[in-house]
């Protein structure tokens, strides 16, 4: 298989996920707090764990999509 077919559907999975992650971040649902409590029972808790792997999830995107690229031209 193609080195650059394959870059390119991690690059797209990191990309879903990335979107995925963004959608629950609190500036885009002004509904969300974070819990102040150490038990969990509503749903903003939910969403701060969530939002928590956003920042590793956007930096294996920039990663993988360079690495796509940098594919794409040698091949």
């Amino acid at each position: 298989m193609n080195p650059t077919i394959i870059t390119g559907w991690v690059s797209a999975a990191f990309i879903f996920l990335n979107f995925g992650t963004c959608l629950i971040m609190p500036w885009t649902r002004k509904d969300i707090e974070e819990p102040k409590e150490k038990k969990c029972d509503g749903k903003g808790c939910h969403s701060a764990a969530l939002g928590s792997y956003h920042k590793p999830i956007v930096i294996l995107t920039i990663i993988s999509v360079i690495v796509h690229i940098v594919f794409s031209l040698i091949a």
